[in-house]
């Protein structure tokens, strides 16, 4: 079965990744080792999206073959994880006293007012 077959059949991951954690339990290292699995199957996708559109203009005489190999998907993974930090970093103050505003009904016992 060819790529382009398999992209265009379905999505490459028939289950959507479902992250549980207990919030009242979860430290750092609990949320990335949750999410690690699904940054890992995003860059995989990416690099298969990547090697279809790379694979669409390949000139077996002129180009190298579109490197599909751990390295590059480490590559990506490496670049996923520095795109989510950067998103991390630039929610403003702003951003992130909405999340709580949203979210603080939830509180029990309720935050107090200043």
């Amino acid at each position: 079965m060819k790529l382009s077959q398999i992209l265009e059949a379905k999505d490459l991951f028939p289950e959507i990744d479902v992250i549980k954690l207990d919030p009242d339990r979860a430290d750092a290292y609990d949320v990335v080792s949750h999410v690690m699995p699904t940054l890992v199957r995003m860059a995989y996708a990416d690099m298969v999206h990547d090697k279809a559109k790379y694979d669409r203009t390949f000139d077996e005489e002129d180009d190298k073959p579109y490197e599909f190999t751990t390295d590059t998907l480490e590559d990506k993974l490496d670049d996923l994880i520095k795109l989510v930090r950067e998103k991390f970093e630039d929610l403003s103050m702003h951003d992130r006293l909405s999340y709580i505003d949203k979210m603080k009904s939830e509180f029990k016992p309720p935050l107090e007012k200043k």
